[in-house]
């Protein structure tokens, strides 16, 4: 719990838990034995900002304490390439896979998913990569 950031958690009913509260439980119980790979699908689907936020930082340094290796599936865009180091956009199959910078500046890609900010975004947003 302690990793997560809830130990004041503890002795809470899950349903009287936050969207993002609740997402930070079910990671606790992901890490618990801590895996080699961890395999997430849209872990912040209904959780507010800060949560989200949150819920990122705390992956991140899941990932750089324990050398673990975290596949995500994600809509976000923005968050997707703000935290994530490698990055496979998907339409049926693979159609781009590489850096946030290389598949969001592909113009495939921006033909096939409508992306419109790759060329905006720089390597100094990076907080480090998931």
């Amino acid at each position: 719990m302690k990793r997560v950031k809830i130990p004041h958690l503890i002795d809470r009913q899950l349903g009287a838990l936050s969207g993002g509260e609740l997402q930070r439980v079910l990671l606790a119980l992901a890490l618990d034995p801590m895996p080699n790979i961890l395999l997430l699908d849209e872990p912040v689907s209904g959780v507010d900002q800060n949560g989200l936020e949150l819920f990122y930082e705390i992956l991140m340094d899941i990932k750089k304490n324990y050398d673990l290796s975290i596949i995500l599936v994600s809509h976000d865009l923005d968050l997707v390439y703000k935290y994530s180091d490698r990055v496979a956009l998907v339409n049926g199959t693979i159609v781009c896979s590489g850096t946030p910078q290389q598949v969001f500046n592909n113009p495939e890609t921006k033909k096939i998913f409508g992306l419109s900010f790759g060329n905006s975004k720089d390597e100094s947003s990076k907080t480090g990569g998931l």
